[in-house]
């Protein structure tokens, strides 16, 4: 009878680690959307990308000194040209996922968002971002 119970122990304490490896991933993704810098007006945000678009050919990446202070203010690593968006690189992450702003200028527009791993809307046109690795 000893014999029999040490499978069941054996999976019990594997589907106990399993459980804390996806709890602790699960929770590595939820801190990051907590992470990002507070948007203190978000459509004077929304003008200043609007401009850099207006400004810049598609898919450019935006030299640091041509950032207005409105994405200036929110310590991004690089600041680029994604579709019809404005891309605000926040973190690359560490051993975590890197995670980002995308800002939509002149709509809400998802044409953009199928390239990220996961999305949270913040306000009308601004969304927080972060990869999958």
């Amino acid at each position: 009878m000893h014999l029999k119970a040490r499978p069941i122990l054996i999976a019990l304490v594997a589907v106990g680690i399993l459980a804390a490896i996806f709890v602790s991933w699960d929770f590595a993704i939820s801190r990051h959307f907590g992470a990002f810098p507070k948007i203190a007006d978000t459509q004077k945000l929304r003008e200043d990308c609007r401009s850099i678009l207006a400004g810049f050919p598609a898919s450019s990446s935006i030299p640091k000194e041509k950032w207005p202070d409105s994405i200036t203010k929110l310590n991004p690593k690089s600041v680029s040209i994604h579709k019809h968006a404005i891309d605000i690189f926040i973190s690359s992450g560490g051993i975590g996922p890197s995670f980002g702003i995308l800002v939509f200028p002149d709509s809400s527009s998802d044409s953009a968002l199928a390239d990220y791993f996961s999305v949270q809307k913040y306000r009308d046109g601004i969304f927080f971002w972060q990869s999958q690795t």
